[in-house]
């Protein structure tokens, strides 16, 4: 349904959903809005179509939870920040392929493992106030050069 008044810009009307065809004007409070805004009074608005595309200068996205489900997610960005509370990832496998790598845990920092095998093609560091080094069979130290104490 197409509805217009003569003092609003004409709007689209679908199933409960607005869209205003030029410029937007609340028609609750009377306001005019600045951009073209799509809003569905029945709390539901889909989208389907084979492909979607967006492009904008700059994009904001306020949602209070989210479910997504897909085969793949791929994305190709400079910089990825991720500020929160909590992150939980459950994978099958992880791969981090990185040139350089930080990271800062203040309290504790836990890794179980059936076996670690870590690597420096240089020199390796361990320090800390105390170190302990256990084993309950077998603990091997080699190299040309020892030095202890």
């Amino acid at each position: 349904m197409l509805a217009r008044n003569q003092a609003a810009p004409p709007r689209a009307a679908y199933a409960g959903a607005e869209i205003p065809a030029v410029a937007a004007h609340d028609i609750a409070t009377g306001r005019s809005l600045p951009d073209p805004h799509i809003r569905s009074r029945r709390g539901t608005l889909a989208l389907e179509a084979p492909a979607l595309a967006l492009q904008a200068e700059k994009a904001q996205v306020d949602i209070a939870q989210m479910d997504y489900r897909g085969a793949e997610v791929r994305m190709t960005t400079l910089v990825a920040r991720f500020v929160g509370r909590t992150l939980e990832t459950v994978l099958d496998r992880l791969s981090v392929l990185t040139r350089s790598s930080f990271r800062l845990t203040e309290e504790v920092e836990q890794v179980r493992a059936g076996q670690i095998d870590m690597q420096a093609s240089e020199s390796m560091r361990l320090h800390a106030k105390n170190t302990f080094v256990t084993s309950k069979v077998l603990v091997k130290v080699d190299a040309e050069q020892i030095h202890m104490g």
